[in-house]
């Protein structure tokens, strides 16, 4: 029986080594680990054999992760999809479209072509870089097997590079018009289902699945080379939890909600964090001097001659850091003055409430997946 015949698997520690050390090395099994594997299991999980390197306690960790979810079939098998959420999903890639077919402006109806290089914020639709714009009117080719342009004709996305490296470690959310990418260096989930592309969100940038797929990536652990995250390895790999309680259905509610918060603490504009109406009729339109003091902000018009007081109603932190970044230090005056409907549109982008939003996400998957034994121990790379 293929269960009883063990193959011995050996992981070699010291790749900078000469091949005279490492052959003598392997025969004295020095430097090594060692681990012996049945062939049944290596048969049972052909698809992907990443996990003979990983250590038990990571074994463990996908072994439960598995028992505990279902396959994300359910959403890009359209009539499953189609049946259980009322819309379909497309999981694709880009098109085959050159760079240098693309237009320098939208005098036309055009698609907005987005830059590969993604930032690493959750939101795209926010001030996307686009590369340029290409007519709706012209023909595009897409690679063998891709599903077309339905796949960009949809109000909501989730938006990844396909090699995760430093700077690129999460998928981003977009509902931003018209956007397509010019090649197959980025990805995509795309639905008109706001609330279950949310959902999908929330889960893929949860440290559980962020964990999963780096222990099943078939790329190195080398930074250079990152993490391959490919629609392949999101369908083979990714799995969604088995909602079979009134709880976890509410559980599910929460976190898109969550979701929604984590992308709205990166689209806070200062209007809405202080109390600007209550100076509507006195407030001029321009300025030239601001400070933060006592979670209040302070404008100054003619070299300090006038003062005005608005009362902050969150964060003071936040505020001070996104002001000094547009108009420098408050401590000399702004040479070309701050204009009152800019400073209200100014984006206040808080961190630290994005990073306790991220914290209670990942709350609820890890009792999604009922694999609160991990919160401590899981690491992602």
């Amino acid at each position: 029986m293929l269960e009883n015949k063990q193959v011995e698997i050996i992981n070699y520690e010291m790749p900078e080594s000469d091949v005279i050390q490492t052959v003598e090395d392997l025969k004295t099994r020095k430097n090594c680990t060692v681990k012996a594997v049945s062939q049944q299991e290596l048969l049972e999980k052909y698809e992907n054999w990443n996990w003979i390197k990983h250590c038990q306690s990571d074994i463990d960790f996908y072994e439960k992760y598995i028992e505990n979810s279902q396959s994300i079939e359910i959403y890009y098998n359209h009539e499953k999809a189609q049946k259980e959420f009322g819309d379909q999903f497309w999981f694709d890639g880009g098109s085959k479209l050159s760079i240098d077919r693309l237009d320098n402006s939208n005098e036309n109806d055009s698609w907005h072509v987005l830059d590969r290089k993604l930032t690493n914020l959750y939101s795209v639709h926010l001030k996307p870089k686009i590369s340029g714009f290409f007519p709706k009117n012209l023909e595009l080719e897409f690679p063998q097997g891709s599903q077309g342009l339905k796949i960009f004709n949809t109000n909501y996305k989730i938006i990844w590079n396909k090699v995760f490296r430093a700077k690129y470690r999460n998928f981003s959310f977009s509902d931003y018009p018209d956007l397509l990418f010019a090649d197959n260096q980025l990805m995509l989930i795309s639905s008109n289902n706001k609330q279950e592309i949310l959902y999908i969100f929330g889960l893929l940038n949860s440290d559980i699945n962020l964990r999963i797929i780096h222990l099943t990536s078939n790329a190195g652990d080398h930074e250079q080379l990152g993490t391959l995250v490919s629609i392949t390895a999101i369908k083979n790999f990714i799995r969604v939890p088995i909602l079979n309680t009134p709880e976890k259905l509410e559980l599910k509610q929460k976190l898109i909600q969550k979701a929604q918060d984590l992308l709205e603490s990166e689209n806070t504009h200062l209007e809405n964090l202080v109390d600007f109406d209550s100076y509507d009729t006195l407030l001029p339109q321009k300025f030239d001097w601001w400070s933060v003091h006592d979670g209040n902000l302070f404008l100054t018009l003619n070299n300090h001659d006038s003062w005005f007081e608005i009362i902050n109603k969150t964060n003071e932190n936040a505020i001070y850091i996104a002001l000094e970044d547009i108009y420098g230090e408050p401590v000399k005056i702004v040479e070309n003055g701050i204009e009152l409907n800019q400073l209200k549109k100014t984006t206040i982008f808080d961190k630290n409430r994005q990073n306790q939003i991220k914290k209670e996400m990942d709350e609820i998957v890890f009792e999604l997946y009922e694999m609160n034994e991990y919160k401590t121990k899981i690491e992602v790379s």
